[in-house]
């Protein structure tokens, strides 16, 4: 199962602005672990000045450290194996959630009037990003950063992880030092394809000294044109990324391996009607993420060519009626009937 936002952390008591995992975000996990496969938990913020949205669970205090040893139980009560994803949403943060700097490669201003997915808290009005222009981030801030990285694999695999990827995609702030129009910088990390690889690979290489490299995957989307990454050089900048990341985290796989040195997972576009294309192509792994949103028993349909139960993309960041477990822990296993109806539209209905 592939990382996937989904907005259902709960307020850690006495602390402001902190969100934590609880029995319904173990429920959820737990319903689409299976023996042997892998899930990538949703990104997970390593310090406060990293989260980018409302909701959205830690790893920086204690309680929220609770909260993930429950979700890693469930998965691993049902033989699953999990890695715990940690992102910082760079210049997508902003300072009413956070209460900290918006902070990214550089001070690039938003050329779009994109807004933030939630409305403040106090006015409930809806929030431009290119109101709150990020800073140039020093290098004690990159320095910094990459503390709060390691200290979080730390922890996880303390928690007991099974290991944890970085999220170097999705236009988020390791992605932004790899986009020529996002990294503006003329120091070491930018000015180049290689230099603008600098962050990730220190990064990469300083988790990987902290919790060993076979226990570290990134993600990487050098396609990607999310959140204003719109960066050139692309081959130039992610062949070479590639070519650092398998020169020192050799792989054991067989299958794409031989061309890039390390195991890979394909993520988007697949179905029922073209996995096993995926395997045939050589991928080490297919992940899906939305498919398993509706469907808990995912691998089971899969397997025994099951229709698979559709999505109601309105409730992929929230359920917005106050109750947690709608469009999350709700949806039925094959063969059960579920308390609401789809409409024509794609949206969740209950009685």
């Amino acid at each position: 199962m592939a990382p996937m936002t989904r907005n259902r952390g709960v307020p850690v008591p006495n602390q402001d602005r902190m969100w934590m995992t609880d029995d319904v975000v173990a429920l959820y996990y737990s319903q689409r672990a299976s023996p042997g496969g892998l899930i990538i938990t949703e990104g997970i913020p390593p310090s406060l000045k990293a989260a980018g949205m409302p909701n959205v669970a830690g790893i920086f205090h204690e309680t929220q450290i609770t909260g993930w040893r429950k979700v890693m139980g469930s998965v691993h009560a049902k033989g699953g194996v999990i890695y715990a994803q940690l992102w910082h949403a760079g210049r997508t943060t902003i300072p009413q959630f956070t209460g900290c700097p918006v902070v990214s490669a550089s001070s690039v201003p938003w050329e779009t009037e994109d807004a933030y997915p939630f409305r403040t808290p106090d006015t409930k009005e809806k929030i431009r990003y290119r109101d709150f222009p990020s800073v140039e981030m020093t290098r004690d801030q990159i320095a910094q950063t990459t503390r709060d990285f390691v200290k979080a694999a730390e922890r996880a695999i303390a928690v007991g992880f099974d290991g944890v990827e970085l999220n170097a995609g999705n236009g988020n702030l390791i992605d932004q030092f790899l986009h020529s129009n996002l990294n503006l910088r003329s120091d070491e990390y930018g000015g180049s394809p290689e230099a603008r690889c600098k962050f990730p690979l220190d990064l990469l290489d300083a988790v990987a000294s902290a919790t060993g490299p076979s226990n570290v995957a990134i993600r990487l989307e050098p396609a990607c044109s999310y959140q204003g990454t719109y960066g050139m050089e692309r081959v130039e900048t992610w062949s070479y990324l590639c070519s650092q990341i398998a020169s020192k985290y050799s792989g054991s796989s067989e299958k794409l391996s031989y061309k890039v040195g390390i195991p890979c997972i394909s993520c988007g576009g697949w179905d029922e009607s073209n996995v096993s294309d995926g395997v045939k192509q050589g991928w080490d792994g297919i992940a899906f993420a939305r498919w398993f949103v509706s469907n808990q028993d995912l691998v089971e349909r899969l397997r025994t060519g099951a229709k698979l139960q559709d999505f109601d993309r309105s409730r992929f960041y929230g359920s917005w009626d106050g109750e947690r477990g709608h469009g999350y822990t709700d949806y039925p296993k094959a063969g059960e009937t579920g308390d609401f109806e789809m409409d024509a539209s794609g949206k969740i209905v209950y009685e």
